[in-house]
C-alpha cells in the first residue's frame, strides 16, 4: 500500500515538472522567435540606410558630372 502512494506521487511531480519544462521551451522558442525578428528588422534598416546612401552618392556624382 505505501509504496502504490509514493509511486502515484512521484507521477504527479514528473508531470508538473514535465509542464515546467514545456513552458520553459516554449518563453525559449518565442524568445527566440522575438530575437530573429528583431534581427530581420535591424537587416531591413541596414539595407534601407545603405540604399539610400548609395542613392545619394549616384545624385552626387550625377550632379558632380553635370556641373
Amino acid at each position: 500500500m505505501y509504496k502504490k502512494m509514493e509511486s502515484k506521487r512521484s507521477l504527479n511531480g514528473n508531470k508538473e515538472n514535465d509542464n515546467l519544462g514545456c513552458t520553459r521551451k516554449k518563453e525559449n522558442d518565442n524568445l527566440r522567435f522575438i530575437r530573429n525578428k528583431e534581427n530581420d528588422n535591424l537587416g531591413c534598416t541596414r539595407k534601407k540606410e545603405n540604399d539610400n546612401l548609395r542613392f545619394i552618392r549616384n545624385k552626387e556624382n550625377d550632379n558632380l558630372r553635370f556641373t
